[in-house]
């Protein structure tokens, strides 16, 4: 099946979060507080394919609450925080009642291999 063909069964778009959502970089404050720097040009396209019909959730392996409030402002409603992120792809498919093909995942990691490997559109974004 060539890649239009696959990207036209997409229902359901999910991100990973530092190195897809952000540059990679994590800087810590003094007290702990944790900082990263989004692209304001991936809320429009999250807003865009909501408008269109596609949900969007973010796939992550790390906890936090800056992720969290970046969620929101974009519309995101639904965070899965998982090291072993192949774990909660069951617990995916059934809230957003979609099978694997239906799934494109943006990933940037080895740990994201798994997920690659199972979805119907992957992407691994450039470092």
């Amino acid at each position: 099946m060539d890649i239009n063909e696959r990207a036209k069964k997409i229902k359901l778009l999910l991100l990973d979060v530092d190195g897809v959502l952000t540059d990679g970089k994590l800087l810590i404050g003094s007290y702990g507080d944790q900082i990263k720097s989004f692209d304001i040009k991936d809320g429009l396209g999250v807003f865009l394919l909501r408008k269109s019909g596609i949900p969007s959730a973010i796939l992550t392996a790390r906890s936090s609450n800056v992720v969290k409030i970046r969620a929101k402002l974009i519309g995101i409603k639904k965070i899965y925080e998982n090291h072993y992120k192949i774990k909660s792809l069951q617990d995916i498919k059934r809230r957003f009642r979609v099978n694997e093909e239906e799934i494109c995942f943006m990933g940037d990691d080895v740990i994201d291999l798994p997920i690659f490997k199972r979805v119907g559109f992957a992407v691994a974004v450039p470092k």
